[in-house]
């Protein structure tokens, strides 16, 4: 995968296929390979761009400052702009949701469509923000596996837990602390213009309060809600969130 340098960050991206963009934004403590499968899908109908976040997978870990939804999202604008990619859908697992929910209404004439898959919303998971935050000094000590959800992963999300960098995860698990305790941003819903799919699993631990708030507050939305999956929907249900995104792309292209 190449890398291109936007404001001194290297970011590590893929771009491949042809026809309406698409870019993927994976979650806290991912990375572009978490899409392989979909990625692989969509690109037989579309241009898919997936990338690695700042801090995470081969891009940049700096440790200067504070990492933020915020920031990932003009992240991924400079990221486009330099691919010069001047309209696409977004869509985000987890915290990638919020990345591209912060995009979404920060640049709406690029934004065509938005998806948000497992998303927690901004202040609706404090207790989990509470658990993320006791966690973070014992991952800056002991590395990854004090990191609250290692152990409940299986061998695969294991692996790919430890792959992170524990000082650039922190700073990313600060940041999504933030998100699920901040109710003052909650009026992002209010900004998106777009056509957006929101996507949670029925067991999902990212409330699906959450999900449904979304789905009544954004005017052009659908809500699918997959049985019998949990916060990886899109591994753990396929066939059926490939087939509920391609339906929600139909329709925009």
């Amino acid at each position: 995968m190449p890398t291109i340098e936007i404001d001194r960050l290297n970011i590590n991206y893929d771009l491949k296929g042809s026809g309406l963009s698409v870019v993927l934004v994976h979650g806290h403590g991912g990375s572009s390979r978490f899409y392989g499968s979909l990625a692989g899908r969509l690109r037989n109908h579309y241009t898919v761009l997936t990338y690695d976040q700042r801090g995470y997978g081969l891009t940049d870990k700096p440790l200067d400052q504070p990492y933020s939804t915020e920031l990932w999202a003009e992240d991924l604008y400079g990221l486009l702009k330099e691919l010069s990619i001047k309209e696409t859908v977004i869509g985000g697992h987890s915290m990638g949701g919020r990345v591209c929910a912060a995009f979404a209404a920060s640049h709406p004439t690029m934004t065509t469509g938005l998806m948000m898959f497992n998303t927690t919303w901004f202040g609706s998971n404090p207790k989990a923000a509470d658990e993320i935050e006791r966690s973070i000094p014992k991952i800056e000590m002991e590395g990854m596996t004090g990191a609250p959800e290692f152990s409940r992963l299986d061998t695969g999300g294991k692996q790919r837990m430890l792959s992170n960098d524990p000082k650039s995860y922190a700073l990313g698990a600060k940041a999504v602390a933030r998100d699920f305790r901040d109710q003052t941003r909650d009026n992002i819903l209010d900004k998106i213009e777009c056509p957006t799919l929101i996507l949670n699993g029925d067991r999902d631990s990212a409330p699906l309060e959450g999900a449904i708030k979304s789905y009544e507050r954004i005017k052009n939305s659908r809500l699918a809600v997959i049985p019998g999956s949990g916060h990886y929907s899109l591994l753990e249900k396929e066939e059926i969130c490939a087939a509920i995104i391609i339906d929600f792309l139909q329709d925009i292209n």
